[in-house]
This record gives C-alpha cells, sequence and structure tokens, in this order.
C-alpha cells in the first residue's frame, strides 16, 4: 500500500501539476483520489490506466485482480491543459497547499473578528447599576446627643381653633434654610446649602466683596461700607409703586452684601450651631453666662439687632433651638429680660426637625428655669401663649407668638396675618401690658430669613408712622450689619414691600402725598 502511494506521486511529477492523490484501500478495493492538472496531452481515461499499471508494476499486483473504475464522459476526452475532477472516483476531496493555507488562515481571522465582537458586545452590556459614580468629598460633622435635664418635655404643637390649652398636631413648614449640619448629604455642598437657602436660590448669597459701589457718585467700597451707607428712601406713593417692577425690586435686593462671618473664635461652637454656616456675627452676638471660665458655656448662636432709630439691642434673632441648647435658649430669655417671644417656623418640615420644641404642654422645667404655660390665645394664622417664668424666687411673663402659616419654600399668600402678629407683638413690645423692658426674641430654623423678614416688618412699620416714608434697602442692610444674610432671598425681600404696602394703605392720607 506505501509502495503504491509513492509510485503515484512519482508518476505526478512526471504527468501532472498539481497532483493531490492518495489510496484507500478497503477490502480488496483499492480506490485513488485526487484532482490532477495534466502537463501533457493525456485523456482521463489514460491517466487512470497509467497510474493502475504503475501502482500494479510496483505493488507486484496483478491488473486483472485490481478493479479500476473509469469514465465514460465525452467531457473528460479532451482535457489538456485543464483540471481533470475525479471526484466520482474520490469520496472526499483533497485541498492544494495553497488553498489550505488560505482556508485556515481565513478561518482563524474569521475566529478572531468573533471574538472581537463578543468581548465588545460583553462590555456594553454590563449593568449601568454596578458602575457607581464617584461622590464628590463630603464634610461630616460629628456632634454629641445631648438632650436638657428637664422633667418629662412634651411636644408642644399649635392649638386648633376656639382651644385655648389644647396642643394640636403639626404639619410641617419651611424657612428658607439649608439642611441641618448634623445631617451631612449626598455630595459636596451646593449654592443652596452653604448658606441655608431654598428652591428659588440661585446666585451666590456670599458674592465676591470686590468692586462694590456704593455712595453718590458711585465709588469702590467695601461691605461694611456699603451696608452702612445704602438708603433709598420711598414715600408712600413710591412704595405703593415699587411692586409694579418686582424685576428691579430682585437686583436691589442682589446688590446687598450677606456679610455672613466665616467663623466664631469659639473651641467647640460648632456643636451648637444648627447649620455650620449660619454664624453670629462676632461684634453683636449674645453672650450667656459662662460657668466654671468655660467659654463654651456662654455661647449661643444669637445677635442683638438694633431697631428703628438705631435703637440698641431691640431684637434677639437666634436660630430654633436644638436639643442639647434648649436650657442656653431659656437661660438667654431670662438673662436679656425678654417680655417677648416670636416664632416663626414649624417643628417639621418634609420630616425633617426644624425646631425643637421647648414650650411644655403646661408646664417643665429646664434647667433651673420653670416655665409654665397660662393660656393659650389662637388667632388667624398664628397663636399667643402666656408663660409664667420662675428662677427661684423671682418670677417674669413672657408672651409667645407662634405664626405657622408661612408655607415650604415659598411666602405667605396673604400678608394680612403676619402683619397683624407684628403689630401686635411691637405693640407690646413698645409698652401696652406693662411688660418688662427687654429685646424682643425672633427665631425661625436658622434665623436670618424669617426672622429677618419680621424685623424689617416691625422696624419699617414704625418708620412709616413715624416718617410718613419708608427705607427699606437701608434697612435691610442694617439688619445684615448686626446679623449676616438678614432677608435671604429677593422673594423675601419682595414680601417685606407686600406687607409694607397694606400696612401704609392703613394710614391716613398725609398732606402732599
Amino acid at each position: 500500500m506505501k509502495m503504491a502511494k509513492f509510485m503515484c506521486l512519482q508518476l505526478a511529477e512526471k504527468c501532472f501539476h498539481p497532483v493531490q492523490t492518495g489510496l484507500k484501500k478497503k477490502g480488496e478495493t483499492i480506490t485513488l483520489q485526487g484532482s490532477i492538472q495534466l502537463r501533457k496531452p493525456m485523456t482521463g481515461l489514460d491517466v487512470i490506466e497509467q497510474l493502475s499499471e504503475a501502482v500494479a508494476e510496483h505493488a507486484n499486483l496483478d491488473l486483472d485482480s485490481i478493479k479500476v473504475t473509469k469514465y465514460e464522459d465525452p467531457a473528460y476526452q479532451n482535457s489538456y491543459g485543464k483540471k481533470i475532477s475525479i471526484q466520482s472516483i474520490f469520496s472526499d476531496k483533497n485541498w492544494e497547499a495553497w488553498q489550505l493555507a488560505v482556508v485556515i488562515s481565513a478561518t482563524l481571522f474569521a475566529m478572531f473578528f468573533i471574538f472581537v465582537i463578543f468581548m465588545f458586545v460583553s462590555s456594553q452590556r454590563i449593568p449601568k447599576n454596578k458602575v457607581r459614580p464617584v461622590e464628590e468629598p463630603r464634610h461630616v460633622i460629628v456632634q454629641p446627643i445631648l438632650r436638657p435635664v428637664v422633667a418629662g418635655v412634651g411636644v408642644i404643637q399649635p392649638p386648633p381653633e376656639n382651644r385655648e390649652h389644647h396642643i394640636a398636631a403639626i404639619d410641617t413648614d419651611s424657612e428658607h434654610t439649608p439642611s441641618p449640619s448634623r445631617s451631612p448629604m449626598r455630595r459636596g455642598r451646593g449654592l443652596l446649602e452653604r448658606r441655608g437657602s431654598n428652591a428659588s436660590l440661585t446666585l451666590d448669597l456670599n458674592r465676591s466683596q470686590e468692586n462694590i459701589h456704593c455712595g453718590t457718585p458711585p465709588k469702590e467700597c467695601s461691605a461694611e461700607e456699603f451696608l452702612q451707607s445704602a438708603s433709598k428712601r420711598l414715600t408712600r406713593r413710591q412704595l405703593r409703586s415699587a411692586l409694579k417692577d418686582v424685576k428691579a425690586l430682585h437686583t436691589e435686593f442682589w446688590e446687598i452684601p450677606m456679610n455672613h462671618p466665616e467663623k466664631v473664635e469659639i473651641a467647640g461652637s460648632g456643636t451648637k450651631n444648627r447649620y455650620k454656616t449660619i454664624l453670629p456675627n462676632e461684634n453683636t452676638r449674645v453672650h450667656l453666662y459662662e460657668k466654671s471660665e468655660d467659654p463654651l458655656s456662654s455661647y449661643i448662636n444669637a445677635n442683638y439687632v438694633r431697631g428703628y432709630a438705631d435703637e440698641a439691642k431691640a431684637y434677639i434673632a437666634t436660630q430654633g433651638p436644638l436639643p442639647h441648647t434648649v436650657n442656653d435658649f431659656w437661660m438667654m430669655v431670662w438673662k436679656e429680660r425678654s417680655p417677648l417671644i416670636v416664632m416663626i417656623t414649624k417643628l417639621k418640615e418634609k420630616m425633617k426637625v426644624k425646631c425643637e420644641p421647648y414650650i411644655p404642654d403646661y408646664q417643665d422645667r429646664y434647667g433651673d428655669i420653670e416655665v409654665t404655660v397660662m393660656r393659650v390665645i389662637p388667632r388667624e394664622g398664628y397663636t399667643v401663649r402666656e408663660l409664667f417664668l420662675r428662677r427661684g424666687s423671682e418670677t417674669q411673663t413672657v408672651y409667645h407668638f407662634w405664626y405657622t402659616t408661612w408655607p415650604d419654600h415659598k411666602t405667605p399668600a396673604t400678608a394680612k396675618q403676619l402683619l397683624s402678629m407684628a403689630l401686635e407683638a411691637e405693640g407690646m413690645r413698645m409698652g401696652e401690658g406693662n411688660l418688662v423692658k427687654g429685646p424682643m426674641v425672633v427665631h425661625c430654623s436658622a434665623g436670618i430669613g424669617r426672622t429677618g423678614c419680621f424685623i424689617a416688618v416691625s422696624i419699617c412699620i414704625q418708620q412709616l408712622m413715624e416718617e410718613n416714608s419708608v427705607d427699606i434697602l437701608g434697612t435691610v442692610s442694617s439688619l445684615r450689619l448686626d446679623r449676616g444674610g438678614m432677608v435671604q432671598t429677593a422673594e423675601q425681600y419682595e414680601f417685606v414691600h407686600q406687607v409694607l404696602s397694606i400696612f401704609e394703605l392703613t394710614l391716613p392720607e398725609a398732606t402732599g402725598e
């Protein structure tokens, strides 16, 4: 068998090109396989006969014993220079060397291409939720959770109408303020969180203090010089017309520097701040009694604020008490002999605590100060409580005003309720009711937005009554000298104008108007 294969190849070198032949033996039958190109004129039958004779001769085989299948097809009779297919004799087709190389190369290339496509598709199908965005750095403030030592503190809430001694459930509300520093959020703090603001605030509240212009003619000045000199006195007619150009009001508001302090020089004071960027200005900061030479014991986030005609310490603007500063709050009220407290926030808004409950249902003790609720007087949009304070043998009466109809991230739908509360509280402060003389304590959550609105309205009411004109720009600028950020948004600035416009209509017409 091996000799037959050898002779086939030897004969192929003389007569054929190229030749791929082979012999298969099955029983007594030897089958030639292959595809040939003739080197000289031969018929297909001649090729088969010569191959058969060569095989028989060198393999010592008898031609008569070899069964050779011959072609009878005339197409094979003239085959010079042509490729003769003897496929009908062969069971399989063999490949020439160059064809095999091409096929193998093409197959490998196709496999590589399919592999590349598969890897690409696989990479695109990775679930997006497995790829987590890189979070920006966040600041974490750790505060001790301290609660005042009190006996049975009750949650205080506004009363329903026509019931003076019952405390009703609280809805959530908002004070245009940021998220508390106790709960650091999500990402690098954005603009609205840096200075405690509402959703409508889109400009940098603590804008660059460079290139501020003030005076006539305008000249460059510092933020403090601007706040000291800013003024725009409006007649009653001009006040009524101001609301016709809201855009001009908003532009005027954003020209006022915020005057936020950057730090407080008291170690550990951050634990007593509700919002870490809302800090008391040092030159007007309220000081409590200091205990055991501990500066932190005298710290509270509160500022004295001047009133009409630069009345010293007419108001105290402060933040809503924290759980561990409730005792400090009551100590401030007692120390300053404050006859009035004005609260302009709800305890919660959207499940976020805005102010710690600091008034009992009936009676409770906060540090060494006992607080008793004597009566509850419901008003339209706010509630008045008469409180009786006792410390040792000393006593004091304090009225608490709680305004609860300022909606979340907005200004009130009507200005009349806030105006009514401001008139009632200011009347008490000025002597009605024989109360002690002391600053009116005003707070919301951060102590700058609504608090600033209320104090600005109170001051400008007196100015309208006394001077028959009003300087809202000058008033807000003065407030920011005492506590940075007072009147927090352009919408609040506009709301102050609305309240005063309503009040102006209640005044008698002046000569010359």
